[in-house]
């Protein structure tokens, strides 16, 4: 990668690495990349899956104490599909989403 201060100058420049991998920076962009991607597509489903009639339900961060007995909590009493993304879980029956509802909130 050549820089406007490389090209005027002539000289190496602390910018000139930005294209080897292992560079912290280009190791940050990629995360945030990644990172963008996933929640992009959490987003899209979860709007997805407000237009098929889908039940949301928005949990408190700060009155959960762990997600993971959500999570199991879900696998074995939900009877149909759900979504979870941040705090936000989706529920395609409304059966399920009133248990969840009664258990959690």
């Amino acid at each position: 990668m050549t820089t406007v201060y490389q090209m005027k100058q002539g000289t190496p420049s602390v910018y000139s690495d930005m294209d080897d991998p292992t560079c912290t920076l280009d190791k940050y962009v990629l995360e945030v990349q990644a990172n963008l991607i996933v929640e992009m597509d959490a987003h899209y489903k979860m709007v997805s899956c407000k237009e098929q009639g889908w039940i949301e339900v928005i949990l408190d961060p700060w009155k959960l104490k762990s997600t993971r007995d959500i999570e199991e909590w879900v696998s074995e009493n939900c009877k149909h599909a759900t979504h979870r993304s941040g705090n936000s879980m989706m529920f395609e029956s409304e059966e399920d989403s009133v248990w969840f509802k009664l258990r959690w909130l």
